[in-house]
């Protein structure tokens, strides 16, 4: 487990978590083939030496506990972070930040670059999982460009829809985000915003770990949280 925690090198890009796949399929090996015995010694024991079936509602419960847990413990939530990026805006001028703040369309392009393999998401395993499933190798990066947006004055800033494209592991969209701009001081502004996506709308396959047995779920929650100065 501590070595496949360990960074990214440049014999490794994409860290080293699947060190972790040896011993786990060794312990699962080993499980199995401890249950299988277990089951094989109580099997004859009982062929031989039958008796009649007690307490058969414990069965049933046992049974039942075992589909809930299967069901809960198949989707898990992940927190992942993205400590580096690129994003790129053109405006009107100097004094966008003022502007955009009091209700005015002073921004006229933007353009966000994430790149895949930067992705932390706390466990070198659930990293590999990630990349995997963003297809990271054949798709580097992220990319968000806007098109157009709706901007508006609020009490405490501006709030508006940016509409643009996402290209996201080989596949691009279009889609529409809510975001808020506030003043941050200092000339600068904060802009926070979130976004809801589906994995299978980019033909991507759900990161999970243990076999498949815990699988994130396939609508992903983006959240942002930009300070930008003029």
């Amino acid at each position: 487990i501590g070595r496949s925690r360990r960074p990214p090198d440049d014999e490794h890009p994409f860290g080293h978590g699947k060190e972790l796949y040896f011993w786990t399929l060794i312990v699962a090996i080993g499980m199995f083939a401890f249950g299988a015995e277990i089951s094989i010694s109580e099997g004859l024991r009982h062929a031989f030496n039958p008796h009649p079936i007690e307490y058969i509602y414990w069965n049933y419960a046992v049974l039942g506990l075992s589909v809930i847990f299967e069901i809960l413990s198949t989707i898990k939530a992940f927190q992942c972070t993205v400590p580096n990026f690129t994003i790129s805006v053109k405006s009107t001028g100097a004094k966008a930040v003022s502007a955009v703040l009091d209700g005015q369309k002073a921004v006229r392009t933007v353009e966000l670059t994430v790149p895949s393999a930067k992705i932390e998401c706390g466990n070198g395993t659930m990293n590999d999982h990630m990349r995997t499933a963003l297809k990271a190798e054949e798709n580097p990066t992220i990319k968000f460009s806007l098109s157009s947006y709706d901007l508006a004055r609020t009490a405490d800033g501006a709030k508006g829809t940016m509409r643009g494209t996402l290209a996201l592991g080989g596949a691009e969209h279009p889609i529409d985000i809510a975001a808020a701009a506030t003043d941050a001081g200092n000339g600068a502004m904060r802009i926070v915003g979130e976004y809801e996506v589906a994995l299978s709308a980019f033909d991507l396959k759900r990161p999970s770990l243990m076999f498949g047995r815990i699988k994130v779920g396939d609508k992903v929650q983006v959240k942002f949280d930009f300070v930008f100065k003029s």
